[in-house]
């Protein structure tokens, strides 16, 4: 006798086959994407470092907007609207008028262009801006009290991201580090 279809029993062994085959590749295709993000925030990170030293190199002092026009301090930690202000330094907006960080068009703030005080966002690839320590006394390291982690850095430059965001994590998470992505 001729069947002409699949059985039930055949059909379903393959359903369970295919489900089964699926709940081992999506794991892994979410953990690559996860991998490829920290690969981006880490290659990022080096970029708005480079682009702070070839800065510093050119006008002999810091990117830190201290509003009263002197660029030598204390150790700062530019995150929030410092950050911002920071990066439009780095984008142009110096008295050189040199460009010297070039944001990638998915890393740009809300609204992909400009911000309202005139600086761009640089956002890592959670959504988050990148924070940066600047060594501004220049003594070759970053005081504590300047660093995320509270800890004295022995570098001149160093740029972060939180990383990847935790359970319940907020816009303004504080800095894990677990987490982070750093280039000290």
């Amino acid at each position: 006798m001729k069947r002409d279809g699949f059985t039930l029993v055949e059909l379903l062994c393959v359903i369970a086959i295919v489900g089964l085959l699926m709940g081992i590749v999506i794991p892994s295709i979410s953990h690559a994407q996860v991998s490829a993000k920290k690969k981006r925030a880490a290659m990022e990170t080096e970029t708005i470092r480079l682009a702070v030293l070839a800065f510093e190199r050119d006008h002999l002092y810091m990117p830190y907007p201290s509003g009263k026009g002197i660029y030598v301090g204390e150790d700062k930690c530019a995150s929030g609207d410092d950050q911002t202000k920071v990066i439009a330094l780095l984008c142009g907006s110096n008295k050189l008028g040199k460009v010297y960080l070039e944001i990638p068009q998915g890393s740009r703030g809300t609204g992909c262009g400009k911000q309202d005080d005139g600086g761009d966002q640089f956002l890592d690839p959670w959504g988050q801006r990148y924070g940066i320590v600047l060594d501004r006394d220049k003594d070759d390291h970053v005081d504590a009290d300047a660093s995320p982690d509270g800890k004295k850095l022995a570098v001149r430059v160093g740029v972060f991201s939180y990383g990847v965001p935790g359970k319940k994590a907020s816009q303004d998470e504080s800095y894990s580090e677990k987490r982070a992505i750093k280039t000290w």
